[in-house]
C-alpha cells in the first residue's frame, strides 16, 4: 500500500522520501521512480523531483527519532507525511526492546512519534495543503473498551483488542494534533485500505497463508489502484480549508468518508493524547504538549496573574508539592495542575491561608 501511494506521488511530481527496512528493496523502487518519474518539464534543476529511502526498522521508537531527526536537518518544510507501516501475524504480545508491543508500535506509537516531530516542517510547507495520512483502519475497527485500564495492552492483549486499540488511537490522536490551534493549516487523514493484493499474508502461518492469499488476489485490489483511491484526500481540495482542518477526516476503501466511531468523545481524546504523551516522555522523546496545558494557557491568556506566576505540574504530593510551597513562599502566584481534585482543592486553601497576602491568587486546575 505505501509503494502504491509513494508511486501516485512521484507521478504527481513531488519529491518522495521512503523510509522502511529493506534497503535492497529501497534502492529498486528509487531507481525505478528515477527512470519514469525523475524529469520535469521545467528547465529549472529545482523543479526535478528527488527520490531518496531511509533504512529504519520503525518498530523501535528510537530509530524513529533519530529518522526524524536526519530529516529535519535535510528538508526545511515537509508537504504530505503518509504512514503506512505495518504488520500483519497470528504472534501474540511481542514486546519490542524498548517494552511496547511489536504491533502496537508500527499501527500506532511510531506513527504518532512521526508525527509529532515533523510537524514543524509540516507547517513550514509552502503549498497551502500539509498533509498527515495514516493508512490503517478508519470506519472499520470497533472501540477498545479497556483504553483507560489497560492502554497498553499488556493485560488484554489479543489480535482483535490490538487492531482495534491501534484504529481507535489514530482517530483520537489524529484528531488531537487537528485540534491544536499551531496545526491549524495541516490537515489530518485517517484511512482504511479495504482489501489490497499485497504481501499482508507473508507472516501468517502457511495453512492461512494458503487459504487467505488467493481469496485476496481475487476481490482485492492492486496497489495502484489503492495508491489511487488513498491520495485522493492528499491532491482534493487543492488547498487546505475549514472543510478538512481542526479535526480529524476519516476516509473509507474508495476515497470516501469513513464513519466516524461512536465512542471517540473529548475525553477518550484528551487521555489518549496525555497516555501516549507519558509515554513518549518517559523515553525520551519530544512533549506532545497535554491538551489541559494549552486549555490552562487559553484560559489564563487575559488573566492578568499579580507578581510571579508558576504553573507546577504533578503539585499535590511529594516533589512538586514541596516545589510549589517553596514557590507560594517566594510570593509567586502558583498554579497546581494534577489528577485528585480534593487534594488540589485542600492544598489551595492551605496555600490561601498561609501565603494568600495582598493581591496574590492560587490556583487548582484538574487532569
Amino acid at each position: 500500500i505505501g509503494l502504491g501511494i509513494a508511486r501516485r506521488l512521484a507521478q504527481a511530481k513531488f519529491s518522495v522520501t521512503i523510509i522502511g527496512r529493506n534497503e535492497t528493496r529501497g534502492a529498486e523502487i528509487i531507481a525505478e521512480f528515477e527512470r519514469e518519474y525523475g524529469h520535469s518539464n521545467s528547465i529549472e534543476s529545482s523543479a526535478i523531483p528527488r527520490f531518496t529511502f531511509v533504512k529504519c526498522d520503525v518498530a523501535q521508537l528510537a530509530n524513529v527519532d533519530k529518522a526524524c531527526t536526519s530529516l529535519l536537518a535535510n528538508n526545511n518544510c515537509v508537504d504530505t507525511l503518509v504512514l503506512t507501516q505495518g504488520k500483519a501475524s497470528m504472534d501474540g504480545r511481542r514486546e519490542t526492546n524498548e517494552g511496547i508491543d511489536n504491533k502496537m508500535s508500527l499501527h500506532y506509537f511510531s506513527r504518532m512519534l512521526f508525527v509529532n516531530r515533523l510537524l514543524p516542517a509540516l507547517r513550514k510547507s509552502p503549498s497551502g495543503a500539509p498533509r498527515v495520512l495514516s493508512v490503517l483502519s478508519a470506519g472499520v475497527h470497533s472501540n477498545y473498551a479497556n483504553f483507560k485500564t489497560d492502554f497498553e495492552l499488556k493485560k488484554n492483549f489479543s489480535l482483535k483488542n490490538a487492531a482495534d486499540a491501534a484504529g481507535f488511537y489514530n482517530d483520537l490522536m489524529l484528531d488531537s494534533f487537528a485540534r491544536d490551534q499551531e496545526n491549524k493549516n495541516v490537515a489530518f487523514f485517517h484511512a482504511a485500505p479495504g482489501i489490497v493484493t499485497t504481501e499482508y499474508f507473508s507472516e501468517f502461518p502457511w495453512v492461512v497463508k494458503t487459504l487467505l492469499s488467493p481469496l485476496g488476489n481475487l476481490i482485492g485490489k492492486s496497489i495502484d489502484d489503492c495508491g489511487i483511491f488513498m491520495t485522493d484526500c492528499l491532491f482534493n481540495p487543492a488547498k487546505n480549508d475549514a472543510s478538512i482542518t481542526g479535526h480529524i477526516n476519516l476516509i473509507n476503501e474508495t476515497g470516501g468518508s469513513a464513519k466516524k466511531n461512536a465512542f471517540a468523545t473529548d475525553d477518550a481524546r484528551d487521555f489518549v493524547r496525555e497516555k501516549t504523551d507519558q509515554i513518549f516522555s518517559k523515553m525520551g522523546f519530544h512533549s506532545l504538549n497535554v491538551p489541559a496545558i494549552r486549555a490552562l494557557a487559553a484560559k489564563n491568556a487575559n488573566i492578568s496573574f499579580p507578581g510571579r506566576h508558576a504553573v507546577v505540574v504533578g503539585g499535590t504530593s511529594g516533589i512538586g508539592l514541596g516545589i510549589a510551597h517553596r514557590l507560594a513562599q517566594a510570593d509567586f502566584s502558583v498554579t497546581i495542575i494534577g489528577r485528585n481534585e480534593t487534594r488540589g482543592a485542600k492544598i489551595i486553601s492551605e496555600f490561601e491561608r498561609e501565603y494568600s497576602y495582598g493581591s496574590k491568587s492560587n490556583s487548582f486546575e484538574n487532569s
